[in-house]
């Protein structure tokens, strides 16, 4: 099989402020979505009889947010949580 000379895609760079302030720490124990910078790359190759190949990575920079306190108890060490990710997609698509 032999791909067709169309081709598309290409990186891609993100970064915005962590929607989590220190003083919100505790209420986001369960999703902690602190990540501000992410790197994209994707592509989208057309193949022979209208279909589509797609596939894409994402790769988010670990960041930390600390501040709080644990169930409002002073004295205990404040709460810190730290997310990073790495994520893959393929697709096919027929073009109609």
């Amino acid at each position: 099989m032999t791909l067709a000379k169309a081709c598309s895609g290409g990186p891609d760079f993100n970064y915005g402020g962590s929607p989590i302030k220190s003083a919100d720490v505790q209420a986001n124990m369960i999703m902690p979505a602190v990540v501000t910078t992410a790197v994209t790359f994707g592509a989208t190759q057309k193949l022979p009889m209208r279909w589509t190949l797609t596939e894409g990575f994402m790769h988010t920079f670990q960041n930390s947010v600390s501040g709080g306190t644990l169930l409002g108890i002073s004295g205990l060490e404040p709460p810190k949580y730290s997310l990073t990710e790495n994520s893959i997609g393929f697709q096919i698509g027929y073009v109609f």
